[in-house]
């Protein structure tokens, strides 16, 4: 009888890891999948981040509530009023040797993974630049790890 027992135990034990592996190979066979977002500000609406770590090269921010976007972000105009309970805010800052511009922004999600893709594009001058960024995405998110991915061109 306790040989029966230990026998049903190792299968149980087989059966949940072969479950556990077959999950995880699913997340990783599965495809990237584009978030869509609203970005913030415009010519005239400026927006930038404060309070931040001015040492770091690129700064990632997720906020999730109106406490973080007060201490965080300022606008030169009114804010934009978010509604956090559906919505999250993904802000950044890269700092670059020499004027730059933002260019192309991407937000893509695998599994419960989230990776904010941004292009920061190179001017023809050699002043230090701080390029800011920022999009709404849909709060579902909130759960999910986030990764900032800058390219500079």
């Amino acid at each position: 009888m306790k040989h029966v027992r230990i026998v049903g135990v190792l299968f149980g034990l087989v059966f949940l890891a072969s479950f556990s592996c077959s999950k995880m190979n699913n997340c990783e066979e599965s495809e990237w999948i584009n978030i869509s977002f609203e970005t913030l500000g415009n010519d005239t609406i400026v927006y930038w981040l404060e309070n931040i770590n001015q040492n770091k090269t690129n700064v990632f921010v997720v906020i999730k509530n109106q406490n973080d976007f007060e201490k965080y972000v300022r606008c030169n105009y009114d804010p934009l009023e978010i509604d956090f309970n559906n919505q999250i805010l993904l802000a950044g800052r890269t700092k670059h040797h020499q004027c730059a511009v933002l260019g192309e922004q991407s937000i893509i999600q695998k599994c419960k993974e989230v990776h904010f893709d941004v292009e920061v594009i190179e001017m023809d001058c050699m002043k230090p630049e701080e390029v800011f960024y920022f999009a709404l995405i849909s709060a579902e998110y909130s759960g999910y790890r986030f990764q900032l991915n800058v390219v500079k061109n």
